[in-house]
């Protein structure tokens, strides 16, 4: 399960979607309904700055997803996103 695990992540000037595809290939499931984000004016393509070590799974999609409208809900290996 994903709260069982640690994360390390340093990036600059990244889109979301491309960080959300890299934790996808480390067996992270995300679940989500594109048309709702997009009516509530989120762009997972927006460029962040994230920098977390060690952080446990709260910490990190806290600050992966704070600067985004995003509610998340983790189950298993997988993160439910909804708009706030």
């Amino acid at each position: 399960p994903i709260q069982r695990r640690n994360f390390t992540l340093r990036v600059k000037k990244t889109p979301l979607n491309a960080i959300m595809k890299k934790l996808e290939q480390s067996g992270i499931e995300f679940d989500y309904v594109e048309s709702q984000l997009v009516n509530a004016g989120i762009d997972l393509s927006k460029h962040i700055d994230i920098s977390v070590k060690e952080a446990n799974a709260r910490e990190f999609f806290d600050s992966l997803f704070g600067t985004f409208n995003l509610n998340y809900k983790i189950k298993g290996t997988k993160v439910t996103l909804t708009p706030k």
